[in-house]
């Protein structure tokens, strides 16, 4: 059976690897991504890249049946696009970059739940979401208590498969420099080989291998709510 994805943050560490590891699955006949800008270099028979902004999606109505009349192409388009099969959100930002909570929410809180809500209305069988280790809506950290919240409130949505991968400190090449993450990977390259058993889950986590990962959990389909710590992440993806 053919299959489709709607990505969500292909031009992040973990939604770029998702994109390759998509666009190189067989069993996919048809990618979608939303940015705010095209990734170049990426073109591909399979992918559909849709240009909008967060607060356009965000604006989208839930029933696909109460856009007006006279919605223009490129806004049938976004619409649609939430109808795949499967949808991966790999956005994520920090309060740096977002520069106030509540531009922070928007990416990390209120747009994965826009695309979930979007996506249960058309059809969409699974949602995969990355979020932290830690996450926790009743935690003393902001950031961890964004990402607890979004987990909540993903588990009113009634898809056949949510996925919610929790990876600790993630190393790649991001195009950015973070440096309370810089400063993570480097001490966690120094106790690294020590972090096993109950310490594994801590142990810094290469965004590919969380991506491959993601696309394990599509591929199984199993029904339910599954959430993954780094140290299944790695299992399931050595």
């Amino acid at each position: 059976m053919s299959r489709s994805a709607l990505l969500l943050g292909a031009t992040g560490l973990i939604g770029g690897c998702v994109l390759d590891y998509l666009l190189a699955d067989e069993s996919y006949e048809k990618i979608t991504t939303i940015g705010r800008r095209k990734i170049e270099g990426r073109e591909h028979r399979k992918l559909t890249q849709i240009i909008a902004d967060l607060d356009t999606m965000l604006g989208l109505p839930d029933d696909p049946k109460q856009l007006p009349s006279g919605a223009s192409k490129d806004l049938q388009e976004l619409s649609a696009a939430f109808s795949a099969s499967e949808i991966f959100c790999t956005l994520g930002t920090t309060m740096k970059k977002a520069g106030s909570k509540a531009a922070f929410e928007k990416v990390d809180y209120h747009a994965p739940l826009k695309a979930a809500g979007l996506g249960i209305a058309r059809g969409a069988k699974q949602f995969l979401i990355v979020t932290a280790l830690g996450a926790d809506a009743k935690s003393a950290i902001y950031y961890n208590q964004v990402k607890g919240r979004v987990e909540d409130a993903l588990l009113q949505h009634q898809f056949h498969s949510i996925h919610i991968f929790q990876p600790s400190l993630l190393t790649g090449d991001r195009g950015e420099s973070r440096l309370g993450e810089d400063i993570g990977k480097a001490v966690g390259g120094v106790l690294g080989l020590a972090m096993i058993g109950p310490l594994k889950k801590y142990k810094p986590i290469p965004g590919r291998t969380v991506a491959r990962a993601m696309l394990a959990a599509a591929r199984k389909a199993d029904s339910g709510v599954h959430s993954y710590e780094s140290d299944t992440i790695y299992e399931m993806a050595p």
